[in-house]
C-alpha cells in the first residue's frame, strides 16, 4: 500500500461563486499518482488512478464552504481507455457514482446537486475501475437544467361515445397533467 501525503489547504466557496480545486493538490492513496504527460489539463498536472486489483485508487480533496447548502459538484476528467466509474463521497456520505465517458481529451461530468456543510468539506473519489485521469473538481451554485413544459398529449377519451362525466374527468386530468400529483386509494369492501 502506497500513501502520498500532502498538506491540504481547503479552498473556500462563497455564495454565487464557483471554485476549482486541482486534483494534484489532494491526498492520494494506493495507485493514484500525479502526472502531467497528457496535454490540455489545468493546474500543474492531474491524478492518474491506475488499476490494481489489490487496491482501490483514492483521491481526497478539501473544500471550505462559507454557507451550508446545495452546490453543484463537477469533475474534470479524461478517460482514454474506455468509459470508467468512480464512487464520490462528500463528508463520508456517498453522493453517487461518477460515470466518465470515454474521452481522449479533458471533459467534465456533473454530480448534480450535492449538500455541503458550512466550513471544511471532504470530497473523496474512489476509483471503482482504474485507468482514469482526474484533473479537478468544481463546487458552485446549482442551476437546475431547463426542462420543457410537460403537457398532456391525449386529452380526449378513447371512447367517442363516453358519457359526459367521463369526458369531464378526462378534461380535468389533462388540465393538471405535469402540474400536480393526484393520489387515491380504493378499498375492496
Amino acid at each position: 500500500m502506497v500513501f502520498n501525503t500532502l498538506a491540504i489547504a481547503p479552498v473556500t466557496v462563497n455564495a454565487l461563486e464557483t471554485v476549482k480545486v486541482e486534483a494534484e493538490t489532494g491526498t492520494l492513496e494506493n495507485d493514484a499518482k500525479v502526472q502531467n504527460s497528457q496535454s490540455g489539463f489545468s493546474g500543474e498536472g492531474y491524478v492518474y488512478m491506475e488499476d490494481n486489483s489489490s487496491t482501490i485508487p483514492k483521491l481526497t480533496l478539501k473544500v471550505d464552504v462559507a454557507e451550508a447548502g446545495n452546490y453543484e459538484l463537477r469533475i474534470g476528467y479524461m478517460a482514454p481507455y474506455g468509459t470508467k466509474q468512480a464512487t464520490v463521497e462528500v463528508n463520508g456520505e456517498t453522493v453517487g457514482s461518477a460515470i466518465f465517458e470515454e474521452s481522449d481529451s479533458f471533459a467534465e461530468v456533473s454530480m448534480g446537486k450535492v449538500n455541503f456543510k458550512k466550513g471544511e468539506n471532504t470530497v473523496v473519489l474512489n476509483s471503482t475501475w482504474g485507468y482514469t485521469i482526474i484533473d479537478y473538481i468544481t463546487v458552485g451554485d446549482y442551476v437546475a437544467p431547463d426542462r420543457p413544459a410537460i403537457t398532456a398529449s391525449q386529452t380526449n377519451t378513447c371512447d367517442p361515445n363516453a358519457i359526459e362525466e367521463t369526458k369531464k374527468v378526462m378534461a380535468y386530468l389533462a388540465s393538471v397533467y405535469g402540474k400536480h400529483i393526484l393520489s387515491g386509494q380504493q378499498e375492496i369492501y
